[in-house]
């Protein structure tokens, strides 16, 4: 029997070639499985920056999930966007995926 990350990583495999073609309602998100195999670290910058997903500035200490494409999001922010809504990036649709199987 296929494992939930591996029917998920099956679904972004097959996903690749037709990305375009997938009905608008069937949503491919990411399992708590793989985000738990993702690396975090503490946002240590004192600027304005803001999590793209909720719009509050960071603050010193906040814990940021790594992810390929480096934009920052506080982890309880993309973590509920991933495991929700799309296992890619909000801001530039990076498979989410491709950062995992490596």
């Amino acid at each position: 029997e296929m494992t939930d990350t591996g029917k998920w990583e099956l679904a972004i495999h097959y996903n690749e070639d037709i990305d375009e073609d997938i009905d608008e309602d069937v949503k491919l998100v990411v399992t708590q499985e793989t985000i738990n195999k993702m690396k975090t670290h503490n946002y240590k910058n004192k600027d304005d920056t803001k999590c793209a997903i909720c719009y509050e500035e960071f603050e010193v200490n906040d814990e940021v999930l790594d992810i390929p494409c480096e934009h920052l999001f506080h982890c309880l922010c993309i973590t509920k966007w991933l495991t929700e809504n799309s296992y890619k990036c909000p801001v530039c649709k990076t498979q989410i995926a491709e950062y995992i199987n490596k």
